[in-house]
């Protein structure tokens, strides 16, 4: 699945757990664009060790049905197109 351009300073802050807070990573997170939340949604609860974070998640989804929520009809379309692309469990 192709995502849109992901800063590197971006994916810094998402995963460098050891110096963030939830709450700095969900920030993070809610920068992404549609598809990318999608993505990284998806490969949070395939992950035996990170599906364990119920917070985590529940945060995660959270914050993208609030990104969905404002999102242009453009921006939905192509989430839309993404998501038939993916499965979320």
């Amino acid at each position: 699945m192709s995502v849109d351009y992901i800063a590197p300073s971006l994916l810094k802050k998402l995963f460098v757990t050891t110096m963030s807070s939830l709450e700095k990573r969900l920030e993070a997170f809610r920068q992404l664009p549609l598809r990318a939340q999608l993505a990284l949604i998806a490969s949070t609860r395939a992950n035996p060790v990170l599906a364990k974070n119920q917070e985590y998640i529940a945060g995660l989804e959270r914050i993208h049905a609030e990104c969905l929520e404002a999102s242009t009809s453009q921006q939905r379309v192509a989430y839309e197109k993404a998501k038939g692309n993916l499965t979320l469990n």
